[in-house]
């Protein structure tokens, strides 16, 4: 008897892992289209960061709609912490794509201003949900996507002083380099 019982503890358990392990996969917070998109311009950082920008920029709007949508919509919470969790993880992977074309002196002045005024208004977005948080009508879809929301509100403040760092960086430091380049290849010419 005892012995029957074994395949069936082993079977239960195998499921319950597997259980476990699907649910802490994460979602990819982009779609086969934009992973193409970004493919694409893998050996242009600032175009790849724009890219970034656009599909953040659509999160964004995509979680706006939703909470100022005043209609009843099932879901709202769990749809807004994804749409969150989505703006999160992406502002995470162009922070990585930022850091590794920094340090390659790649110039991203304009891709930055942008990216800064973009950052000031997904900020705004974020802090008007942390406000709404306090609304009864609201109340009940915040517990979904409560500490995702601190997450984002974290994101946006950091981005923010991150971003306007490296700008005020590259402002010296890439016409330094342009100049520089410009007076080895000078006298690269002279010596030939």
């Amino acid at each position: 008897m005892k012995r029957s019982r074994l395949p069936f503890c082993l079977f239960l358990l195998l499921a319950v892992c597997a259980s476990l392990l699907a649910k802490n996969r994460t979602r990819d917070p982009l779609t086969d289209e934009e992973t193409n998109q970004l493919r694409d311009v893998a050996d242009e950082p600032a175009k790849k960061i724009a890219l970034y920008i656009k599909f953040v920029n659509q999160r964004m709007d995509n979680l706006d709609h939703l909470r100022s949508d005043t209609r009843h919509v099932q879901d709202r919470g769990r749809r807004m912490h994804d749409l969150l969790e989505d703006f999160v993880n992406l502002s995470d992977e162009m922070g990585d794509n930022i850091d590794d074309a920094a340090e390659k002196n790649v110039d991203l002045r304009k891709v930055l201003i942008q990216l800064i005024s973009s950052n000031g208004n997904w900020q705004k977005l974020v802090e008007t949900l942390k406000q709404a948080q306090n609304d009864s009508k609201a109340a009940d879809d915040s517990s979904d996507y409560e500490f995702v929301l601190n997450d984002a509100l974290d994101a946006v403040k950091n981005n923010n002083e991150t971003y306007t760092a490296l700008l005020e960086k590259q402002n010296v430091d890439i016409p330094r380099l342009e100049k520089e380049a410009k007076e080895r290849e000078k006298k690269r010419r002279k010596d030939e």
